[in-house]
């Protein structure tokens, strides 16, 4: 893309869109938004009710989604989605469920069931794939939950280069790397 192509120009636009459609969720469809909800202009809302839906600070909500709180008999079972949440493309989540904070939901997943707080869920039927993924408490980084992962989670990265250098003893410059990796077999 030549220089001054970028779609970045258009922000102002989407958010001219979205900001109304924020108002308009929570006035007539009885959307509870709480705070900063970035919502994206495809996502589907099923409340049933006012206040059928509820979603927590800093949660993001990818196209296509849909949160339906409408059970088939026409009953309603509110679903609660907690603070810092990222809901993937095109994921649905049913009625009756509760997902924690810190979450984040694969695209296509499919949410039956409730959900535990920093974990990240995927599937249809969506399982819980890994946990404890939430901000940790040093600003670096920590083992993975099941000793046979070989992925560690990074939450800074100024700490994530640290503990590359940490796990690996090998020299952090990609150049100086193989050099160390071809003195070994010298």
């Amino acid at each position: 893309m030549g220089r001054g192509r970028s779609l970045n120009r258009f922000l102002w636009l989407r958010d001219w869109i979205a900001r109304p459609r924020a108002w308009w969720l929570r006035k007539f469809t009885g959307l509870h938004l709480t705070g900063e909800v970035d919502i994206s202009l495809s996502a589907r809302f099923i409340p049933g009710m006012r206040g059928g839906i509820s979603v927590g600070d800093q949660t993001t909500i990818g196209p296509l989604a849909v949160l339906t709180a409408r059970l088939p008999g026409g009953a309603i079972a509110p679903i609660r989605i907690g603070e810092r949440c990222f809901i993937g493309g095109n994921a649905m989540i049913g009625p009756g469920v509760t997902i924690g904070s810190g979450v984040v939901i694969a695209g296509g997943a499919v949410v039956l069931r409730s959900v535990p707080d920093d974990c990240v869920v995927a599937g249809n039927p969506a399982r819980v794939i890994r946990n404890r993924v939430g901000p940790d408490v040093s600003g670096g980084c920590r083992k993975p939950t099941r000793p046979s992962a070989r992925t560690w989670v990074w939450h800074d990265p100024n700490a994530a280069r640290d503990c590359a250098s940490f796990i690996n003893d090998t020299p952090l410059h990609p150049i100086t790397a193989i050099q160390a990796r071809l003195r070994r077999y010298a």
